[in-house]
């Protein structure tokens, strides 16, 4: 193998369709200038390595003969994709038993940002996604066989334990802006979309962290008690994205900003029934500024925490709205929209 394989993957913004893309609704999303690296070199120990740039840990195992990885140091939960890769390429006969060594670079940094206590504090843009799409980007250029879309997405279905719509997968894949929807055999769609001319969105970060596990936990509590008005819900969401999808492919910024607040409007009336904590009180202070400027807020992903999105056709509205946020003590990552998906060298 060359000295070197390196390959990296941006994260993502979902735009709107969270919660409908679940249950075959559409939802688009945007691929952002953060990187997640994978790297594979040759390795001077006896053991194959991985090593967690985020813990500085290093961990090392084995390939047995059976295909098992028997681990000489004890894994963590970084090292989960990569079992469920390996597990899911070994079954398919895809990755045969490396004969030297190897050494495996895993960095999602750029992913996090740094709380009061100087901890790792995670910001909701997809780093587990964005660390399986360059792990398997970098594994099958070590393999000589071009990357396969599918094959990502079920190594993190599988490190997922079968949740999620892949939307994040799909946008570290492919980068740039698509539309993203699963159909009732989860299999996906994906379109390719250009940025609407005149239309700006502002990212903001909430400061906390949030957990989408929870979150999905409360709406699937809620469908199990009002499967009825569940459904209503969940096909009001849907048609909102799939409104807001159409306009965004037409590209009138005037129809597309109407349609994400009538989405908008939609998320959080199953929020208000559902109890399930999308407009936590963080969320709803960054809605009313938004508002005093005219500009349209929602919550981007899960909700709770994370980013929130505010959209306005106005760029000297769009400054002074960043200045209101600043002067409240809200953070304004400077996120590059639109980057390139998967890129992958070797030297």
């Amino acid at each position: 193998m060359s000295d070197l394989l390196r390959a990296t993957a941006p994260g993502k913004l979902i735009l709107f369709g969270e919660y409908a893309v679940l249950h075959g609704g559409p939802a688009l999303a945007t691929s952002v200038g953060v990187k997640a690296i994978a790297e594979i070199r040759p390795s001077m120990s006896n053991f194959d390595e991985i090593y967690i740039q985020n813990s500085n840990s290093l961990i090392k195992f084995r390939i047995t003969q059976d295909g098992n990885l028997d681990w000489h140091t004890e894994p963590s939960k970084d090292t989960l994709i990569f079992s469920s890769l390996f597990s899911l390429l070994h079954e398919r006969n895809i990755w045969d038993i490396p004969k030297n060594s190897t050494r495996i670079v895993l960095d999602s940094r750029d992913f996090f940002t740094l709380d009061k206590k100087k901890n790792l504090q995670k910001l909701g843009l997809g780093s587990s996604a964005g660390i399986c799409v360059a792990l398997t980007g970098a594994i099958y250029k070590l393999i000589d066989i071009k990357p396969e879309f599918e094959t990502m997405i079920a190594a993190h279905q599988r490190f997922q334990k079968e949740k999620g719509s892949g939307i994040d997968v799909a946008c570290s894949f492919n980068g740039g802006v698509i539309s993203y929807s699963i159909d009732s055999q989860n299999s996906a769609t994906v379109k390719e979309l250009t940025w609407p001319k005149d239309l700006h969105v502002l990212p903001i970060w909430s400061g906390l962290s949030s957990s989408t596990t929870k979150l999905l936990a409360r709406l699937y509590a809620f469908k199990n008690q009002n499967r009825y008005d569940y459904e209503r819900y969940i096909e009001d969401l849907s048609a909102a994205s799939s409104y807001s999808v159409s306009q965004w492919e037409i590209g009138k910024t005037d129809m597309i900003l109407k349609a994400i607040k009538n989405f908008s409007k939609s998320l959080k009336s199953l929020d208000n029934v559902a109890k399930i904590g999308i407009w936590s009180d963080v969320h709803q202070s960054l809605e009313k500024i938004a508002n005093k400027f005219g500009a349209i807020y929602k919550p981007s992903g899960s909700g709770g925490g994370d980013f929130g999105l505010a959209f306005t056709n106005d760029k000297s509205k769009l400054k002074r709205l960043s200045k209101a946020y600043i002067d409240e003590g809200f953070k304004l990552p400077k996120l590059e929209l639109s980057v390139k998906g998967l890129q992958v060298e070797e030297s």
